[in-house]
């Protein structure tokens, strides 16, 4: 049997970013919500660039506890699609599909005034 000499440290799989990202959302989740179970308030999105995607939110004022986390593109996917079973909306961004699309956002929409005039009135 052959033996293969492991690291020190554990290894940083994709499962292990998975599961460890589940956990810091359903955190961040519970530190920003009146009711902490309850996800369909919540967006979650891909993207390749979240300070630009966090500049064209905040222009359009409907922005709300604003989190970004920098996993492997398979495992934003993944918990994109695990949060979306759970009633979390999707939030496209435009290069989402994009395989560089590394980074997983999380915010709650802020309906403010100013947000409703420029849906309402394109302004």
């Amino acid at each position: 049997m052959n033996r293969f000499p492991l690291p020190a440290v554990g290894l940083h799989t994709e499962t292990t970013a998975f599961y460890e990202t589940i956990e810091a959302i359903e955190r961040h989740v519970a530190a920003h919500s009146f009711l902490p179970g309850r996800l369909s308030r919540w967006q979650i999105g891909i993207t390749a660039d979240p300070a630009a995607l966090l500049q064209q939110q905040r222009q359009e004022g409907t922005l709300q506890c604003w989190q970004v986390w920098e996993v492997p593109n398979r495992v934003a996917w993944s918990l994109q699609n695990y949060f979306r079973g759970r009633n979390m909306q999707a939030h496209d961004a435009p290069e989402a599909s994009d395989a560089a699309a590394k980074y997983l956002y999380l915010f709650k929409p802020a309906h403010s005034f100013r947000g409703l005039l420029r849906s309402l009135y394109g302004g």
